[in-house]
């Protein structure tokens, strides 16, 4: 459990700024209404970077998983692959919505465990992604998602590092 206290003041007024904390990858800032520091504070919550990086990762698998729940031809033509079977790509889009369910918690709610763990099956997701391609399992397209979760294992990866340097 990590927590830092940053303090930081503005001219009174408008709603200030005065305290900002990192508490377990959580950003939280006390404002208060300018009038004088000990009175009328609000929690305000605020997405660390990290945390920024996996919501917007949530969104490839809300968009890939109603892709295949709802249009599994479409998405599977346009991938280079047949559609067979219509229950299996069905299932794995229920799935990435169950994936992206778990990716917007733990956004939301600052889990920096959580964006490490991504971190590392991402990344091993690229590996899988190359392997399928280089052994004819998948067409060269699927190189494209391997891309994205090496960019965004990175983005998350950097994103945590920025958050250390800021809480410490």
């Amino acid at each position: 459990m990590t927590s830092s206290v940053r303090w930081t003041s503005s001219p009174g007024g408008e709603d200030s700024a005065v305290g900002v904390f990192c508490f377990d990858g959580q950003i939280i800032e006390l404002v208060t209404d300018g009038e004088y520091f000990g009175q009328g504070f609000q929690r305000r919550v605020v997405m660390s970077r990290a945390a920024k990086s996996v919501l917007v990762f949530s969104f490839v698998f809300i968009n890939g998983g109603l892709g295949l729940l709802l249009a599994p031809q479409f998405v599977l033509s346009f991938l280079g692959f047949s559609l067979t079977e219509h229950l299996f790509p069905r299932l794995l889009g229920m799935t990435m919505l169950v994936l992206a369910y778990y990716y917007v918690r733990a956004a939301w709610n600052g889990l920096a465990e959580f964006f490490k763990w991504t971190v590392h099956m991402r990344l091993m997701g690229v590996v899988f992604y190359i392997m399928f391609v280089v052994l004819g399992f998948a067409p060269f397209i699927v190189l494209v998602f391997a891309l994205m979760d090496l960019l965004g294992a990175l983005w998350t990866k950097w994103a945590l590092a920025a958050d250390k340097r800021i809480a410490a």
